[in-house]
């Protein structure tokens, strides 16, 4: 039965040890090989749910910090659970250590959230693609073609070693340094996401509900079918990358034409504008200014003025409070013209002045706000 992430099958006991009349080891010499504690293909498909499940994680849509927090909640159990199995499944920690051999670049306290985002990515990354070349390597493992029985003249072997040859896999030398490929390798050797592979133990449902193994074949036959070149095995993150998503800012403002420079500004720091009138705002519907595919990660108001400032008052008022209290303090901000007097409020403010002076203070607040926003883009 193979395993899944919420029950794992109890494991074998681990390989006995050499008797004492065995050759003994210095030690400068070389560390006895791993071995498994299972046969190679019953603990690839131990390892399969829990490479699923990191890709799983790996495909979460990060946009906030509330969304990266529960992200790395979710890696550390997954991390420590697959972490615990190949204790289980290897005699010797070497095989998890590699796996968790993760060394990420020190951010300062004010990084902005984007790159603590990319790094994340990059983490879950290089930890699926560790355990994807423990899978692959214990499924190649699996696949080597049965031993060729002997002709009828040559002796037979004894019992002692026909037993010996039927539990060979459990003790056959890993090549783990060569298993994990350097970044120079992984970057000779990427494949496109749509070649990339895909664990051999995997299922899917088949068209009639039934759980479907797939495989991949290989080419040749005999022999050469089992010889498989490093170029044919892609040991990247499987799985569809999930898209770049820009950030999206609301501007609710008085008029269109106060949205225009505005609007190109954050197309220029890969933000997407959506502009809506605060006349065609609905007062009894609020959750309309947050709809849309993406949510927006920060909210632009133009006050009223003029006659508007009496008539509209208390609906401002509200939409003003309404988004304050759905994104933030720190992620609302009120754009006001040169010569409107500065009103006494927590929300910050940005006054507008002809020749864009604007632009590098609104782009720090974004920062600020943790809003991903690339300030390279405005040199």
């Amino acid at each position: 039965m193979s395993a899944t992430p919420e029950a794992t099958p109890t494991m074998l006991e681990r390989a006995a040890p050499q008797s004492a009349s065995g050759p003994a080891h210095s030690a400068g010499s070389q560390p006895q090989p791993l071995r498994l504690t299972l046969q190679p293909g019953a603990a690839a498909k131990q390892i399969v749910p829990w490479l699923s499940r990191g890709i799983a994680i790996r495909k979460h849509r990060l946009r906030d910090l509330t969304d990266l927090d529960k992200a790395r909640s979710e890696k550390k159990a997954w991390v420590a659970a697959y972490t615990d199995l190949l204790s289980k499944l290897f005699d010797g920690p070497a095989v998890a250590e590699a796996c968790n051999d993760w060394i990420g670049r020190l951010l300062p306290e004010y990084a902005p959230l984007g790159l603590v985002i990319e790094q994340f990515y990059e983490e879950m990354d290089h930890r699926l693609r560790r355990l994807q070349a423990v899978v692959d390597h214990l499924e190649d493992m699996a696949e080597e073609s049965p031993p060729v029985e002997p002709a009828s003249g040559t002796a037979q072997p004894s019992a002692g070693q026909a037993a010996a040859k039927k539990d060979e896999p459990k003790g056959k030398s890993l090549n783990w340094a060569r298993l994990f490929p350097t970044a120079e390798e992984l970057t000779g050797q990427a494949l496109p996401l749509s070649e990339q592979a895909v664990p051999k133990s995997a299922h899917t449902d088949g068209p009639n509900g039934r759980a479907a193994e797939v495989t991949s074949s290989a080419s040749g036959s005999g022999g050469a079918a089992h010889a498989k070149s490093p170029e044919h095995k892609a040991h990247a993150a499987p799985g569809t990358l999930p898209p770049v998503v820009k950030p999206v800012g609301l501007l609710l403002v008085q008029s269109a034409d106060d949205a225009k420079p505005i609007c190109e500004f954050l197309t220029d720091l890969a933000v997407t504008p959506r502009v809506v009138l605060m006349a065609d705002a609905k007062p009894n519907d609020p959750e309309l200014l947050m709809s849309g595919t993406t949510a927006p990660a920060f909210a632009l108001i133009w006050p009223c003025e003029g006659d508007a400032v009496t008539a509209n008052a208390s609906r401002f008022q509200f939409q003003l409070g309404f988004l304050v209290g759905r994104l933030g303090l720190s992620r609302v901000c009120l754009m006001q013209t040169v010569g409107k007097p500065a009103e006494s409020s927590p929300v910050p403010a940005i006054t507008l002045d002809a020749h864009g002076g604007w632009q590098l203070p609104l782009a720090r607040t974004l920062k600020r706000a943790g809003v991903a926003v690339d300030l390279n883009r405005l040199c």
